[in-house]
């Protein structure tokens, strides 16, 4: 952890506000420096520092670690803490991404204190989702913020404006959301965790600040050259940035939603309902179980029922989840050709045994392509771990 995320919890860099600076120009910048260094290879590197003392340091050592310890909490005081952040959390007049059967499904996971890994195939849709989430909480409540951090280059103004667009909005509203949203350009993991710093220090200076959701995408270009099978630094880095985004999550009830690219695999993915998926997420097994919940997102092959339909078929699979647990599937076809009108959908939930159990409406107010037939297989599958 970075000293500066906690040094107004550490009494001797609040008295003494010129030994985090010193600190900084030392090289010395995490909890694990100053916990792990030995005291004389510290007291060399600060040898040039002024006003700071042997007893500086050892303070500075027992004051950090007091302040890393993991508090106590009583299972009821806790359950108590994770219902309030969803009472304040939740939208109540909205849903969070406008598909009632899949947010009745996915629930918190789309809103709550969490980091969610949203992954799949090249062109199944994980920035457009994202997107639409952050977009249409910005448009209901109008002193919410979305940070979104580019780490390759590709985010679209005109993409956003368009599902603006797609949501109804007019263009005053348009223009409103569009402003709270703010955009980083991040390419090394350097500059992404110096920023995930400044993030984390702005918030808890303002306490009330309005930020909902924070996307980052992708993470993967940051994360992926960081690891190695020859080294351990690379795990230790990713399981840093993950927790990181955990407690900024938690602490300032907004909601993470990190964007993975995938890996082949050898074999089927046995996490996926459908035998022909061989790809899974990017980043290693230990990066899925850094997060709260894993969505995958994947286009199906085409078939000769869905050649004579216009749009493509997309399969949304959550293969593990610690929040919101079910065990069902639900299988949900959207059609779409009229723009100005509400649409209708069927719905069938279909138990683990295979047997459909009954029919369901779904209505639908807003489709990615409002001007065109568009058909949409939706199949959700939630293993809980």
């Amino acid at each position: 952890m970075r000293i500066r995320t906690i040094h107004k919890d550490v009494p001797l860099l609040v008295s003494k506000p010129h030994i985090l600076p010193a600190l900084e120009i030392a090289g010395i910048k995490t909890t694990h420096d100053v916990l792990f260094t030995p005291l004389p290879e510290l007291l060399s590197r600060l040898s040039t520092a002024q006003d700071i003392l042997t007893t500086d340091i050892i303070q500075l050592q027992d004051e950090i670690a007091a302040a890393c310890a993991v508090p106590g909490v009583r299972g009821d005081e806790l359950l108590e803490k994770e219902a309030s952040a969803i009472g304040i959390m939740k939208p109540y007049t909205f849903t969070a991404l406008g598909v009632e059967a899949v947010d009745d499904l996915l629930g918190e996971t789309l809103y709550g204190p969490y980091v969610v890994e949203i992954s799949g195939t090249a062109g199944s849709g994980k920035s457009t989702i994202a997107m639409q989430v952050a977009l249409r909480r910005l448009s209901h409540e109008i002193e919410a913020t979305a940070l979104w951090i580019d780490c390759s280059g590709d985010f679209s103004g005109e993409r956003a404006e368009r599902i603006c667009q797609n949501l109804r909005l007019d263009q005053a509203t348009t223009m409103s959301v569009l402003s709270r949203v703010q955009v980083i350009l991040s390419f090394e993991i350097e500059e992404f965790q110096n920023a995930l710093d400044n993030i984390e220090g702005s918030l808890a200076e303002t306490p009330e600040a309005s930020l909902r959701y924070i996307v980052i995408d992708p993470i993967t270009p940051l994360l992926a050259g960081q690891i190695t099978g020859s080294s351990s630094q690379g795990h230790a880095t990713m399981t840093n940035v993950m927790r990181q985004l955990a407690r900024i999550a938690e602490d300032h009830k907004l909601t993470v939603l990190v964007l993975n690219k995938t890996a082949s695999s050898p074999t089927r993915n046995p996490l996926s309902a459908f035998s022909k998926t061989t790809a899974k997420p990017a980043l290693g097994p230990t990066f899925t179980f850094l997060s709260h919940a894993t969505v995958w997102l994947s286009v199906a092959d085409a078939t000769p029922r869905r050649r004579d339909r216009e749009g493509k078929t997309h399969i949304v699979e959550v293969f593990r989840s610690r929040v919101g647990v079910r065990n069902f599937q639900l299988f949900l076809g959207l059609r779409s050709n009229t723009p100005d009108s509400q649409h209708i959908a069927g719905a069938r939930l279909i138990y683990e045994t295979g047997q459909p159990s009954h029919q369901t409406q779904v209505k639908l107010y807003h489709t990615p392509h409002s001007n065109s037939i568009m058909y949409l297989f939706i199949t959700i599958k939630v293993v809980s771990i």
